[in-house]
């Protein structure tokens, strides 16, 4: 149910749609050590794409009671609002997405 906009974002049930998206999502990046170790170097390699599309909106998994992505990520500089939380349950989709590769331990087989 909903409509896709043309600019910004929109959220539906169980989907939910940002024009430009940046995905932080991988295997375990929920828990702290997968999150310093695989997904911060990341946003390094992303950074100057985040700074490139301010409107962009970042995903991340802050499941299983994970309260240090959104902290981190605020150290490095990235504003809170910006930051998605991923919800069990909701495809996320966007106009354009941006990603880093995986890990090699955690691309898929």
């Amino acid at each position: 149910k909903g409509s896709l906009p043309q600019n910004g974002s929109a959220v539906g049930e169980g989907w939910e749609f940002h024009q430009t998206i940046v995905t932080l999502l991988q295997r375990s990046s929920h828990a702290y050590y997968h999150f310093l170790c695989e997904t911060v170097p990341k946003v390094v390699l992303l950074y100057h794409d985040m700074e490139a599309h301010p409107e962009a909106k970042i995903l991340v998994d802050t499941s299983f009671g994970n309260t240090w992505s959104i902290e981190i990520l605020r150290l490095l500089g990235i504003d809170p609002q910006r930051v998605v939380e991923r919800r069990e349950g909701v495809a996320y989709h966007g106009g354009t997405v941006i990603f880093a590769r995986p890990t090699p331990l955690h691309t898929p087989y």
